[in-house]
């Protein structure tokens, strides 16, 4: 049984090579069964031999056990012919129009799945037919891949845009999630969503003074989003100020959401850290403040590195006051700022 096509990319012209870059994706049906998740088949030719597809047809028939789709044949004919007039144009010295080699995408049999004959606009909506399918399908490779094509041929589109700030933003690329925030603001400059991405980026970029003012100006635009109210108690907890007010309006306006966020992402740490202490251990916690192990772990959750080093009073004891007036743990944590004796331990 032959491979289950399912899409080819054009990646890439070289014209100083004459070769064309490819892949296919494709579900292997070795064995009579077509096999679940994709494989990839990367594959160049020379534009410029006679005969340029007749080795690409061979690959199909010995790796893919299957002929090349006659829909695929006509349209890499057509792209040679293109490519072939492109590099006329460097006889004379006229810069060659390329771009549109790496946004290509073509479905074997279907052409209205095809980029290839529409106008950009078309080609964009296409691709994003592919977008919604491959998020369907739970491919994050091939996801973001028709997405940066989308993307290339559609640079201001604002659900492009959206769709990859939360993929930059989900695998931590955030000073990148935070360049294209902005790109996405120059857009529609007064998307709150975007607004609100760009200070939640900002705080976790170190830059809290200028979320504080950006929270402060959302929550001008709109009082009952308790986002707005716990991005603004962030960025003063880390500023060393009062958050206390801020949170108590977001857990009065959404107490799930805002238990959520204080008890999984909410960061307790200081930005600037007071020079002397008290300081604690990590691997003191537990007996400090009667937790266990994976109860004090959540304490890490916003900023995993603070366990590489001990941790401050203050740190410790605005998370002590958060958990206990939020009843945020089954019992409230019996600990204050303790005593010297508790800090230096117990006499011999």
């Amino acid at each position: 049984m032959g491979s289950a096509l399912r899409f080819m990319f054009l990646d890439d012209f070289d014209p100083l090579t004459n070769h064309l870059y490819l892949r296919v994706a494709y579900h292997d049906g070795r064995d009579g069964v077509v096999q679940a998740g994709f494989q990839i088949l990367r594959q160049s030719f020379n534009i410029t031999e006679t005969l340029p597809l007749e080795s690409l047809q061979r690959e199909f028939r010995r790796v893919l056990k299957t002929p090349m789709p006659p829909l695929w044949f006509d349209y890499l004919k057509l792209v040679v012919h293109a490519l072939g007039l492109e590099l006329k144009k460097m006889t004379t010295n006229e810069k060659p129009n390329l771009w549109w080699v790496g946004v290509q995408c073509f479905h074997p049999i279907d052409p209205g799945r095809s980029t290839l004959h529409f106008e950009i606009a078309q080609q964009v909506d296409i691709l994003k037919e592919w977008i919604f399918q491959m998020e369907e399908e739970r491919d994050e490779v091939r996801y973001i891949e028709f997405l940066s094509r989308a993307l290339l041929m559609a640079p201001q589109d604002p659900a492009l845009l959206r769709r990859m700030v939360f993929y930059l933003k989900q695998t931590a690329q955030l000073q990148d999630a935070y360049e294209l925030t902005k790109r996405w603001l120059l857009v529609n400059p007064d998307e709150e969503e975007a607004l609100c991405i760009k200070a939640e980026l900002q705080i976790a970029l170190g830059q809290a003074e200028k979320a504080r003012g950006l929270f402060e100006t959302l929550m001008a635009r709109n009082r009952i989003n308790p986002k707005y109210y716990l991005g603004l108690a962030q960025a003063n907890s880390l500023l060393g100020k009062d958050p206390i007010p801020y949170l108590d309006a977001a857990t009065e306006l959404d107490r799930t959401f805002s238990s959520e966020v204080l008890k999984s992402t909410f960061n307790y740490r200081l930005h600037e850290r007071p020079a002397l202490g008290p300081f604690y251990g990590v691997e003191d916690l537990p007996d400090q403040l009667g937790l266990s192990s994976s109860e004090i772990s959540k304490f890490m959750s916003g900023d995993p590195s603070i366990s590489d080093h001990p941790l401050h009073e203050k740190e410790l004891t605005r998370w002590v006051t958060v958990m206990n007036r939020y009843r945020l743990l089954p019992e409230a944590i019996q600990w204050n700022a303790p005593t010297p004796k508790q800090i230096e331990g117990p006499t011999p």
